[in-house]
């Protein structure tokens, strides 16, 4: 009797070695791979999970993101990111993860990439664009437009002289 054949999938030549071993988790070659370097979600859900062997009684905290394109939950499990969601996102309790937007990104530890949420809130979509820099809060802009138009109304006369 012939044995049957083993269910296969295809490999993109393009992608990392990494991508080849499975994760249960979010890993950096799963944005990397994707000409990404982060994104941004909603957080869903938390919740505590066993990692690993049963026997060794190790438990992480997960985020799932309402983003179904997101290929897997982030495990929460850094000094980093508990420091950014205190400082930068001001989240306090467990209940306050949920519905929060939040950045993901791949930066690097030790010279290897890894992901951390990213210490800086991501703009609310249809949120103004903050400025630049506060410098330019004191800039009037009816002043520069101004001399914009004299200076260039002087070149536009040098170059029509009148006949």
């Amino acid at each position: 009797m012939p044995t049957p054949k083993p269910k296969t999938k295809p490999l993109n030549p393009n992608h990392s070695l990494a991508s080849m071993f499975d994760s249960r988790f979010l890993k950096p070659w799963h944005l990397l791979d994707r000409n990404a370097t982060e994104f941004t979600d909603i957080i869903r859900h938390v919740t505590r999970e066993q990692l690993g062997n049963p026997q060794d009684d190790k438990w992480g905290s997960i985020l799932y993101f309402t983003n179904s394109k997101v290929p897997a939950p982030y495990l929460l499990g850094t000094k980093e990111d508990l420091e950014t969601l205190l400082e930068v996102y001001q989240v306090h309790t467990i209940g306050q993860l949920v519905g929060l937007r939040i950045t993901i990104w791949v930066t690097s530890w030790n010279n290897k990439d890894v992901l951390r949420i990213k210490p800086k809130r991501p703009v609310e979509p249809g949120a103004a664009p903050q400025p630049i820099n506060q410098a330019t809060d004191d800039i009037d802009i009816d002043e520069l437009t101004e001399e914009y138009d004299n200076d260039h109304q002087e070149e536009d006369d040098n170059d029509h002289p009148e006949a």
